[in-house]
Parts: C-alpha cells; sequence; structure tokens
C-alpha cells in the first residue's frame, strides 16, 4: 500500500480522540472516510494550501516523534521512512520507547551504561545488555524493512552466545541476525532454529554493524556492509512486524545505535499507543 493511500485511512482507524491529546488541531485534519473528500483538497481554515495527504502525514510523524523521539526521522521519496536512534546520548527520551522499560540499575539485563563503566577501558554510553532477554521498538513495520544496528561486546567470543537483531510479528514468531553472521528463527522469546554459518569472531570492546533485511519470504544477515546467511519465512504470517533485539547466553555488550529503513505499518502502530494511552 503506498504512503498517500496510507495516510488517508489514518481517519478510518477509529483513533481520532488520540490524535486529537496528542495535537488538539489534528483531528479534523484526518479525513473520516477514505475518498470523503478529493486528497488534494485544502483543509478549510488552514492558512497553507496542503494536500491532506501530506497534512495527515505530518500529523502522524508528529505523533511517531512525541512517543518514540526518534533522534532522526526521515520521510523518503521511495515513500519508506529512515527511523535513526543514537544511544550514545542516553537520551531520557528513550527510557519507554521499546516494550521493556530501560532501566537504570546495576542488575538490570536491559538498561543505560553506568557512568564507572564508560571509564574503564575506554568502553562507551549506550544500551547495556547482559545475561537473557528480548526486547521490540513500539513501531510496526511492513514486510519490506533494513535494519543496521551498532553493536560492542564486552565480553569474549562464545559460539553459544546470541546478539541477534529481530523482526518479530503479531504471533510472536521472529527471523532474526545472529552477529551480522547466521539467520535465526524465534518463537514466543525463544531461539528455535540457526543456520549452520560460522559466526565471525568479535573481540572485546569491538564494535560491529549487524544487518537485517527482510522482504517477501526472504531475509538476509550481514556483517559490517557483507552479507553472510539468507533464509526464507512464511510471508504470509509476515505481513508487518517489530524491530527489536534478542540476547542470551554469557553475555555483555552495549548497542550504540539502530536505524531502521522501511515502510511503516500505520494502523497497527497507532493502535498499539491508542492502547497504552487507553
Amino acid at each position: 500500500m503506498s504512503i498517500s493511500r496510507r495516510s488517508l485511512l489514518i481517519g478510518g482507524l477509529g483513533l481520532s480522540s488520540l490524535v486529537s491529546r496528542l495535537l488538539p488541531f489534528s483531528s479534523s485534519l484526518l479525513l473520516a472516510e477514505p475518498g470523503a473528500r478529493p486528497a488534494e483538497e485544502p483543509v478549510p481554515g488552514n492558512s497553507t494550501t496542503k494536500p491532506r495527504k501530506e497534512v495527515a502525514q505530518e500529523v502522524f510523524e508528529s505523533i511517531i516523534e512525541k512517543e518514540l523521539s526518534p533522534t532522526l526521522l526521515n520521510f523518503r521519496r521511495d515513500g519508506r521512512y529512515e527511523m535513526l536512534y543514537d544511544f550514545n546520548r542516553k537520551s531520557a527520551g528513550h527510557s519507554d520507547i521499546f516494550t521493556r522499560k530501560i532501566g537504570k540499575r546495576g542488575n538490570d539485563k536491559f538498561r543505560w551504561s553506568l557512568r564507572d563503566e564508560e571509564c574503564v577501558n575506554h568502553q562507551v554510553p549506550g544500551l547495556r545488555i547482559s545475561d537473557k532477554g528480548m526486547v521490540l521498538l513500539r513501531v510496526w513495520w511492513e514486510d519490506d524493512v533494513e535494519v543496521e544496528v551498532k553493536f560492542r561486546q564486552y565480553v569474549t567470543m562464545n559460539s553459544r552466545n546470541v546478539f541477534a537483531v529481530v523482526f518479530n510479528n503479531k504471533s510472536n514468531a521472529a527471523v532474526g541476525s545472529n552477529y551480522g553472521n547466521q539467520c535465526v528463527l524465534f518463537s514466543r522469546g525463544r531461539l528455535i532454529k540457526r543456520a549452520k554459518a560460522r559466526i565471525e569472531k568479535i573481540h572485546y570492546n569491538q564494535s560491529s554493524s549487524i544487518g537485517l533485511h527482510v522482504r517477501s519470504g526472504q531475509f538476509t544477515a550481514s556483517r559490517d556492509g557483507t552479507v553472510s546467511s539468507r533464509g526464507k519465512y512464511p510471508e504470509s504470517k509476515f505481513e508487518s512486524g517489530r524491530v527489536g533485539f534478542f540476547w542470551s547466553g554469557a553475555m555483555a555488550g552495549v548497542i550504540e545505535s539502530l536505524k531502521i529503513t522501511g515502510r511503516l505499518d500505520y494502523e497497527r502502530t497507532l493502535k498499539d499507543f491508542s492502547r497504552r494511552r487507553g
């Protein structure tokens, strides 16, 4: 579905009250029904002549920025968004953008790095992970998404450890990229299958770019821009999903940044926002 069509559907979701609470002026900018007015018709009472579909898109972007506080949100000409998070900044606005709140205490498995950690052996600030866990960013993407994560490891490499970037569907099944070398499958937060591809070693305090590309029943795992593994999944079960991280084993490290490029699932994202505020 195109970006213009998606924008016009926002008003048909029964979420005008959510939009109204977040942006008091916005409820009148969304169409009650797709096609109720020509898409290019100016909004009554507006001093501008922006078409409704552009205004609806701007409203949605404002909601995303308020709810998820991305470091950068950029709409591309091909209809996809680029969403970037720089976790080195340890922004207070990022505390609850995931399905699990970012912790602050030393024994939290998913937390901000502590200042004394950042002063030891040139470690860097960011999202500190340890032991085992899984979190998902609270935004839904269509089945055409590219993810790039900068991850710095703080343990000796062990083949039994897992750090995966995942795309998780509404049934809690997920495909992922383990260390950028293995295509992996998950079910309800459990690793159920991994490719036989060998994991390239990551040294202590080494930063690597781990990539995942998901589209039309096929996905790839990449390390530092080079594809290492390919996998398949049932396309009909992954119409949309959320991006996140899974880790397990004797794990410790810092997620420095997250970049997602893809088409947003507007309806499901807004429904989730509305549910949280209900």
